[in-house]
């Protein structure tokens, strides 16, 4: 069984790690191939990030 690619995305806060790794997704799955895995949205109090 072929289990795929593994990435792994290290960074600062605020570096820009999800938003390079939409683009990422984006042009992979253009490509038509398989991308799973999830992204957790951010929990936002008093304008200030707190947690995912």
């Amino acid at each position: 069984m072929n289990r795929g690619m593994k990435i792994g995305i290290t960074g600062l806060p605020g570096a820009g790690k999800t938003h390079a790794l939409l683009k990422v997704i984006e042009m992979l799955e253009a490509e038509e191939l398989k991308v799973g895995g999830m992204i957790t949205q951010p929990i936002i109090e008093d304008k200030k990030r707190t947690g995912f």
